[in-house]
């Protein structure tokens, strides 16, 4: 399956696929499912799709804080604070919540108005279970109020007293995972725990490995978007509020954003070698568009492997650097040289908003006829023309 997945990709790109015949000319629409990617007959009348919850959530860490070190910017006040209770704030909602934890003699307790009545609830104040390990777990179990709607979000937590240092953990439900008609996985996650929230997102398995292609941007969708392509199908999608489930019903409405198969933003640049790079210039040949800066180490460390990357694959390659000025480009590539030149744009540049960058490293491929194949990760430049990972 995964070969012809590759062949797909490297005939879009230009780069030609296996076997004799004459390369066919790259489809402007994303990828057709092959008769080689196990799907199931995909209706054509609406169908609801039932979302699950994750088993274990993500955690974040940090020490807890005092009462006296709580501000009301940190979130609203707990309802119930004890002595010796300690803090900590989480993002939950559109807003924050507090959580408290008190110690005892048999371990701590956690609490949290999730759901803001001004009370704690059986399930918003939970004994945490001891491990061999010394730390303490529970999990909370409230609601988010959203009109007439209650959306369901459980809270993790943790605390850890390792030599005298106090740790808390903690983690939200902001997701949920599915199937689309035809057997394709996706993922669902909120924006401040809100399903159908205009920027609520739907990632899709495009590549057709079993799992939601989340380092491939072009696979990421917004509930204000409407409209998702999976495998060469097109979905009209409707979330509901509280994450039970997702309507989808076919559609021939055009995509919208940035997709695969779409026209690659066009751009114009002063690069380090004194001349004018655009889109255009790059006609005929595949390009890889390293974006980058030189106070971004992880992207420094990347540059062998674009090097190495497009050296294997005929690509060429052009910088675009969050830096201010181009003096600054300039002179760590006296020090430091690469074979394709580099474009300060600052990182509110145009080329850097056209393409929706707000993190380095960033890297687009674009294939031979100016048209978007994957943006996101380096990893997922490599998986899109057939590397192993």
């Amino acid at each position: 399956m995964w070969s012809c997945l590759r062949n797909l990709v490297l005939m879009l790109v230009g780069l030609g696929a296996c076997g004799g015949a004459d390369t066919p000319e790259p489809s402007t629409a994303p990828a057709p499912v092959t008769d080689e990617v196990a799907v199931a007959e995909v209706s054509s009348e609406p169908v609801v799709v039932a979302l699950e919850a994750p088993e274990f959530l993500g955690m974040a860490s940090h020490g807890g804080r005092s009462a006296a070190e709580m501000t009301p910017e940190m979130g609203p006040p707990h309802p119930a604070p004890a002595e010796g209770m300690i803090f900590t704030a989480i993002p939950y909602g559109l807003g924050r919540a507090v959580l408290g934890f008190a110690p005892g003699p048999d371990g701590w307790t956690v609490s949290a108005d999730l759901d803001a009545d001004g009370q704690l609830s059986a399930s918003e104040q939970v004994a945490m279970v001891g491990s061999e390990t010394g730390v303490f777990r529970g999990t909370l179990r409230s609601h988010i109020v959203r009109g007439d709607v209650k959306v369901p979000v459980s809270v993790q937590t943790a605390v850890e007293d390792a030599d005298g240092i106090l740790r808390v953990r903690f983690g939200a439900e902001q997701g949920r995972s599915g199937q689309l008609p035809g057997g394709v996985a996706v993922e669902v996650n909120t924006h401040g725990g809100l399903y159908d929230h205009p920027e609520a997102t739907i990632t899709v398995d495009e590549n057709g490995d079993g799992k939601p292609d989340l380092e491939n941007w072009l696979v990421k969708y917004t509930v204000a978007d409407r409209v998702v392509a999976a495998r060469g199908q097109r979905w009209e999608i409707y979330l509901s509020p509280d994450g039970e489930s997702m309507t989808v019903s076919p559609t021939d409405e055009p995509l919208v954003g940035l997709r695969a198969g779409l026209p690659a933003p066009p751009f114009s640049v002063v690069a380090s070698d004194g001349e004018t790079h655009d889109l255009a210039r790059y006609t005929g040949s595949p390009l890889l568009i390293d974006f980058w800066a030189t106070w971004c180490a992880p992207c420094i460390a990347l540059h062998p492997e674009v090097e190495a990357l497009a050296g294997r694959h005929k690509l060429a390659v052009i910088g675009i650097s969050a830096n201010d000025t181009q003096v600054e480009v300039d002179r760590w590539l006296k020090k430091n040289p690469t074979p394709w030149p580099s474009a300060a744009i600052g990182p509110q540049g145009e080329a850097n908003l056209a393409y929706g960058i707000s993190q380095w490293p960033s890297h687009a491929l674009i294939d031979a006829e100016g048209r978007l194949v994957v943006l996101g990760s380096f990893a997922a430049i490599r998986r899109a023309l057939g590397e192993t990972i």
